[in-house]
């Protein structure tokens, strides 16, 4: 099994709602004839306010090129190109959003596994449903 490379991230977006870093490593598929250099973009688009550990919530994207731009610029240049998303029925203000926020917006919710009288259910908080109907409401 290949070691992963402790990989030097560059950031290259900031704000309160979205962070966004760049980094590259040469990688040689065993279809390839070549290595190849593969640019490598993770994306946090939550306020980071919203909760306690984001490490899990990171987007990433990889692509291989033969182009030697900065990644920054590599990954410009690709920028959704690959994302399939129909942005079409979605309201304006989340059209930019990504399939992956998008479900985490209406999908992702705490809740506790409980099994009772043979049966297994899911106890949301009281707030679940009114921010689903919400979130739902504003994308459709």
């Amino acid at each position: 099994m290949a070691q992963v490379p402790n990989l030097l991230w560059h950031c290259i977006t900031e704000s309160d709602r979205e962070h966004c870093d760049v980094t590259s490593i040469m990688y040689q598929a065993t279809s390839w004839d070549k290595p190849r250099r593969v640019v490598i973009v993770r994306r946090l688009d939550i306020d980071p306010q919203e909760c306690l550990c984001a490490d899990w919530l990171w987007e990433y994207e990889a692509i291989a090129t033969t182009l030697d731009w900065s990644g920054e610029d590599v990954w410009h240049f690709y920028n959704f190109r690959g994302n399939a998303e129909k942005h079409v029925a979605l309201q304006p203000g989340v059209r930019q959003w990504t399939a992956g926020r998008l479900r985490r917006r209406l999908f992702h919710l705490p809740g506790i596994l409980v099994r009772h009288a043979r049966q297994w259910t899911i106890r949301l908080p009281v707030y679940a449903k009114h921010r689903s109907l919400l979130m739902l409401h504003a994308a459709t």
